[in-house]
């Protein structure tokens, strides 16, 4: 597999080479373009229920809350400068852009496709309607998909052209990753992986492994502790445990449940789901209202809201914020009792459908702008300074119709890519890189389907990174074929 050998520092020189400098241009004027044209029919950000989760800890100051702080933290240090919510859309779509032009001339760079695969790969990552319906969302998404392509691009670089900056650079961006979404610890491991596929110095391997661990470790502490101060447990983020509650909830009417043997702040909590499932009706199927892996999470009248609005009261936002961390210190434990007892269970009734859900990722909150209301809520309305709390999209629903062929697509990539594993010990690769780099993104798509599949995390949102990733490696590994090909037939002639 032909690849540069010179080192990063001829990287810049080749992005302004002749061959490269095309694709440069043609991208930044496309990115500005795509973001001029989208805002005239999204001229406001897009909401969800995170969203003001997000703005009420940045306007607060927490120190913990639902989901991690790194969002929280973004929007408070961007307020400081501007109340724009246009600001913030601009800054989150370019970044995820200029990430996906770091990662496109990357793999160009190392790999140098052909046209074809290079004209795939461009299409791809700088002209895609998912990143702008992203970059629109007030959400930790586009920030977290953007870093997880430069944490892509520099895992490259560490198999393919390894050098000792690289670790400080992977670090950081693990650390940022781990801050935004506490889903990128399993990019640790890939991380390890990366180095320990990689030919450099034992010291220098074991340091790109050590190094994010020391890094991530004092956000850890410090969260955890923030967290035992204000709801009496540690905790990383408070919907860590509504999450394993839920999950552990979806098989609770197929498993018989000592209620002695468990822990005993979730004893009630237990008699609350016993009392919910008996009295469902004889006709209720569970297969169609628990579809979606997230039934327990919304339902109202369901025993994880019942057993908070039971305990907590909830007169304000704080309150509302507190209630949740407190009710998680019970869920958590209580939903990972039953997984740890009931392994068997989990599996066929939360795993086994989440994993149909993965190879067709549902679109959720990206089906319908702003929940499908064309009004904006009073926290975004105080913190982005909007004039009014009409927002004026171009359609509520049209965005599901734009995005309705992704989750397709993500199921062919899915296909290609594990036809392209298949491959691999046929190809001309001089020193074993590439097909170390495939295997690394080999090892990504299992670990993130098992993590997603167990997690539930199956949502388009989640997995549009690992689409761009597949997309990406079933583009080189067909150059790779076409170009072995070419050669074995041109030894035969």
């Amino acid at each position: 597999m032909k690849r540069h050998e010179n080192g990063l520092s001829s990287f810049p020189r080749y992005v302004l080479s002749r061959g490269a400098r095309w694709y440069l241009v043609i991208a930044l004027i496309g990115i500005i373009v795509q973001l001029i044209v989208f805002k005239q029919l999204y001229p406001f950000a897009d909401f969800y229920s995170d969203s003001y989760s997000y703005i009420f800890a940045a306007r607060t100051h927490l120190e913990v809350s639902i989901q991690p702080m790194g969002y929280a933290w973004f929007l408070a240090l961007f307020h400081a400068i501007t109340s724009s919510d246009t600001a913030v859309v601009i800054f989150q779509y370019m970044f995820l852009q200029l990430a996906a032009l770091y990662a496109f001339f990357t793999f160009l760079y190392l790999y140098q496709p052909a046209r074809t695969a290079r004209n795939i790969l461009f299409v791809f990552l700088l002209f895609n309607p998912v990143s702008l319906y992203l970059g629109n969302h007030i959400s930790a998404d586009a920030l977290f998909t953007g870093l997880s392509l430069c944490w892509l691009a520099q895992l490259v670089r560490v198999i393919q052209s390894p050098h000792r900056r690289q670790v400080l650079a992977v670090a950081i961006v693990l650390l940022l990753l781990f801050v935004l979404d506490t889903r990128a610890y399993y990019y640790l491991l890939i991380s390890a992986m990366a180095f320990l596929l990689s030919r450099q110095k034992a010291w220098i391997k074991l340091s790109g492994i050590v190094l994010p661990l020391l890094l991530i470790l004092p956000y850890v502490l410090y969260t955890r502790q923030a967290a035992r101060e204000m709801t009496g447990a540690p905790q990383l983020a408070f919907a860590n445990g509504w999450q394993s509650a839920n999950n552990a909830l979806h098989m609770y009417g197929h498993i018989r449940v000592d209620t002695a043997a468990l822990p005993a702040e979730s004893r009630e909590l237990d008699s609350t789901a016993k009392a919910y499932f008996a009295k469902l009706p004889a006709g209720f199927d569970g297969s169609v209202a628990f579809a979606e892996g997230h039934y327990f999470l919304q339902q109202l009248d369901a025993p994880l809201k019942r057993y908070r609005d039971q305990h907590y009261k909830l007169t304000n936002d704080y309150s509302r914020v507190l209630a949740y961390g407190k009710a998680a210190t019970v869920f958590g434990p209580y939903g990972r009792y039953l997984i740890r007892h009931h392994p068997g269970a989990y599996a066929r009734y939360f795993m086994w459908p989440a994993a149909g859900r993965y190879f067709l990722p549902p679109l959720e909150k990206y089906a319908m702008y702003n929940g499908g209301s064309n009004v904006a809520a009073e926290p975004a309305q105080e913190w982005f300074a909007y004039k009014s709390n009409l927002l004026k999209p171009v359609s509520v629903i049209g965005q599901g119709k734009v995005l309705g062929l992704f989750p397709i697509l993500f199921l062919i990539c899915n296909i290609c890519f594990l036809g392209c594993l298949l491959c691999l010990p046929g190809l001309r690769d001089h020193d074993g890189a590439f097909q170390r780099t495939v295997w690394l993104f080999g090892g990504y798509w299992l670990v993130n389907f098992v993590c997603s599949v167990f997690s539930g995390d199956t949502a388009l949102r989640y997995q549009y990174f690992p689409m761009l990733l597949l997309l990406a490696a079933v583009a080189l590994v067909a150059d790779a074929v076409y170009k072995t090909a070419a050669e074995k037939e041109k030894q035969l002639a």
